[in-house]
């Protein structure tokens, strides 16, 4: 929630121009992937792509929050409380205050606050945070679904390894315009329910049923853009429109649901979608 605290009213905006460089990724990864096996071997990529994925964590941690305004309760505060209580019953053993009771007591209240995060209060609260969950979770389906066998289902058609990956790379391309779609319209204020879910929705089936009707291979990247657009458009919609459905103090564990729920969707969109593959 640290990007809500730095953008305020312009959350939807940043959030969008983030996720940008999430739809140039799956429009490079593909052939970068297969110039990387080529080179390295398989094994050598995964530990080039994990050299590249841990540079995510000290980005995470050089995102400070803003001065001046009032901190949310996050993980990070919480790990703070804990070792300030930890310190504490180190230097005042004798206290009252820092006994071993009570240093239980803020161990199990800073856990409490944790597990909270992963509660359906949100959903029990705010029923409209319920239709978003459900939605968001089948994006994520689809999402992993498309992308996952995109490439597989080009060989199918009879195209090579080295043409299919283009299918995504179209995909990709056509994700970035979503996005900047998404920008536009959050800048301008011209989002609504029908741009972020019943516009989307209709394209990608259009473009999903799309790869049943041809196997000409300029069709197939078109058929890609178009449902690389309508998923980021859709995406970068709901997430941004989080803030409206949950109110302030249920906002962070519906963040958390959110993206617990989209990530075990995604799970399923492998297993699941690829049960018969092959």
């Amino acid at each position: 929630m640290s990007f809500l605290d730095h953008f305020d009213d312009k959350f939807p905006v940043a959030l969008s121009s983030r996720e940008i460089g999430t739809y140039v990724g799956v429009a490079l990864m593909p052939a970068l992937m297969e110039y990387l096996r080529s080179t390295y071997g398989l094994q050598g990529s995964y530990l080039v792509l994990g050299a590249i994925a841990w540079n995510c964590i000290p980005c995470g941690l050089l995102l400070k929050h803003p001065p001046g305004k009032p901190t949310t309760h996050s993980l990070v505060v919480e790990l703070k409380l804990i070792c300030c209580a930890m310190n504490c019953c180190r230097v005042e053993n004798n206290s009252p205050s820092c006994s071993k009771d009570n240093f239980g007591r803020v161990l199990l209240e800073k856990f409490t606050s944790f597990v909270k995060l992963f509660s359906l209060a949100p959903a029990i609260a705010h029923p409209r945070f319920a239709i978003y969950l459900i939605l968001h979770s089948m994006l994520y389906y689809t999402l992993a679904a498309w992308a996952l066998y995109l490439v597989p289902f080009g060989v199918s058609t009879g195209l090579s390894q080295t043409i299919a990956v283009y299918l995504s790379t179209a995909g990709g391309l056509g994700g970035f315009v979503g996005k900047v779609l998404a920008i536009v319209l959050f800048h301008f204020d011209k989002m609504n329910i029908f741009l972020a879910g019943v516009f989307p929705s209709i394209i990608c089936c259009f473009g999903l049923a799309g790869y049943t009707l041809t196997t000409d291979y300029i069709w197939l990247l078109i058929f890609s853009s178009i449902c690389g657009f309508s998923i980021a458009l859709a995406d970068s919609a709901l997430s941004a429109m989080l803030p409206l459905f949950v109110c302030d103090l249920h906002l962070k564990q519906a963040s958390a649901l959110s993206y617990l729920f989209g990530g075990v969707c995604m799970l399923l969109g492998g297993i699941v979608s690829g049960r018969n593959l092959g």
